[in-house]
């Protein structure tokens, strides 16, 4: 079994993949870079994803097929709002975005797998 450190480590690994993916994009890499907080570390922002998403995870309910992939749009979904501002949360064309990610990644031989794994851990038994 895989350790949960261990998927840690790769969740904070695909957040900074998204991140890196994100700033090589010119403006939105400016901005991106404007919103984290001053001094901080990619291990303290992956703790801090990592203690959301713990949090959302918990309160999600459903079959497990159907929790899984919500808690990998959720990854996907704090990741960049880690990096553009929690205030993009409810709107319409950020979501569109999300969407767009997920179904790049997913697209990726073995990043997708990967992203499946560590969804899988983070929804808990029964989600694969």
């Amino acid at each position: 079994m895989v350790s949960p450190l261990d998927g840690l480590h790769r969740l904070a690994h695909i957040a900074a993949m998204v991140r890196r993916a994100v700033q090589r994009q010119g403006a939105a890499g400016r901005a991106a870079a404007s919103t984290r907080q001053a001094g901080e570390s990619e291990a303290a922002a992956a703790e801090r994803l990592t203690v959301t998403l713990q949090r959302r995870v918990r309160e999600l309910r459903g079959d497990p097929a159907h929790r899984q992939r919500l808690v990998a749009r959720m990854l996907i979904e704090s990741v960049l709002l880690e990096e553009f501002g929690h205030d993009l949360t409810n709107e319409a064309e950020f979501q569109n975005v999300v969407d767009d990610v997920l179904k790049a990644i997913e697209s990726l031989p073995g990043i997708g797998t990967e992203l499946d794994r560590i969804a899988a851990q983070l929804a808990g038994p029964g989600s694969r």
